[in-house]
């Protein structure tokens, strides 16, 4: 089976466990559009943010915002779905799916952490460490590049 057919396979299952939704052919290119003007304005806040001390929450939740983005504009591109309910599930059981590159960086324990980072900034307001900020940072980095979406961003 080939890495194509493998994609195909797990979009075809998150679909039926509920966590990707297929969007219509004539609003592929305005989901699009919306998510990398989204995505613009992440990475602009991330560039500003990433280097200031008092700014780690912000910079953090930049990034995490960001790479999610990037695998949200992969799948409307690559498959017109996008995230439904659970989309952080979701996120979790693609990210390496859609970057395999990634496992020579990170692992899936520390692919949890960075969810559960996440969770820990948004939600109970606790500063990201400077390991999790440098996890998250260069993953975004990696798949931003990877992506090749990094092209299209000003």
């Amino acid at each position: 089976m080939n890495h194509e057919q493998s994609h195909s396979q797990m979009i075809e299952l998150l679909i039926k466990q509920g966590n990707l939704r297929r969007i219509k052919l004539e609003k592929q290119e305005s989901e699009i559009k919306s998510q990398m003007d989204k995505l613009q304005t992440l990475n602009q806040r991330f560039k500003q943010c990433k280097m200031d001390k008092v700014q780690t929450q912000k910079a953090y939740l930049s990034a995490y915002d960001a790479l999610f983005r990037i695998v949200e504009i992969t799948l409307i591109k690559g498959w017109r779905t996008r995230f439904a309910a659970r989309p952080h599930q979701g996120f979790k059981r693609l990210l390496f799916d859609l970057f395999p590159k990634l496992t020579e960086t990170i692992s899936v324990l520390q692919l949890k952490r960075l969810v559960q980072t996440r969770h820990h900034v948004k939600k109970e307001h606790i500063s990201p460490s400077q390991d999790d900020r440098d996890l998250m940072f260069g993953t975004y980095e990696r798949c931003l590049n990877e992506s090749g979406i990094a092209n299209l961003l000003h």
